[in-house]
């Protein structure tokens, strides 16, 4: 109770909220109803080609038959996520691939995101958030020519830097070579190199 004359007291209450994507929010309600093992399993991406990407997964341990696996992607907050544009699917005609093309801002982590659907049960989602620079692989190097001197017993061996699409960090980029040298008439390895070349 306030006495006479003095002023009441205002308390502040600060609640903090998490604020969930919906299309995430839905997926985590279904998900708490599905059953254990229907996920994909050894779900994993490669970049290639400076910028073509391939998704793959194994169907879950436990999924029906029937189930159908569909792959999102997102590339931020701010931005919708995105389906698979061209599936690759088994035997029975399940997903288990996606390809893409024209990857770019490969700088960037994106979400990955696979749910799927059965008429038997629900099926667990599998999430991932993947630096896309750690799954490229590079094209091997370009225009390689081998001049040997017989006076002077050696060879030189000359290339162009292979087609990057991103340079980690700070734009420096550490390649490592490695030349095997065999004899052509017994394929027998005469000579292996490696080295470190870095890139400014």
């Amino acid at each position: 109770m306030l006495k006479s004359g003095s002023d009441p007291v205002c308390t502040e209450l600060y609640l903090l909220v998490p604020v969930v994507h919906p299309f995430l929010l839905l997926l985590l309600l279904l998900d708490q109803t599905s059953m254990n093992g229907t996920s994909v399993e050894n779900f994993s991406c490669v970049i290639y080609n400076i910028s073509f990407m391939n998704c793959t997964w194994e169907v879950g341990r436990n999924a029906p038959e029937d189930t159908r696996y569909f792959l999102f992607w997102q590339y931020s907050k701010e931005e919708d996520e995105q389906e698979c544009p061209h599936y690759i699917g088994d035997a029975t005609g399940r997903h288990i691939a996606c390809s893409f093309q024209d990857v770019k801002n490969i700088k960037n982590t994106v979400y990955f995101l696979v749910n799927g659907s059965s008429n038997e049960s629900e099926i667990q989602f599998y999430d991932e958030y993947i630096n896309l620079y750690e799954i490229e692989k590079l094209t091997p190097p370009l225009n390689i020519t081998v001049s040997c001197s017989e006076d002077r017993a050696e060879c030189r061996v000359r290339w162009k830097w292979p087609q990057i699409s991103h340079l980690e960090g700070n734009g420096d980029g550490c390649f490592e070579y490695q030349i095997d040298i065999r004899n052509k008439k017994t394929n027998v390895m005469l000579h292996l190199c490696t080295f470190n070349i870095r890139l400014k």
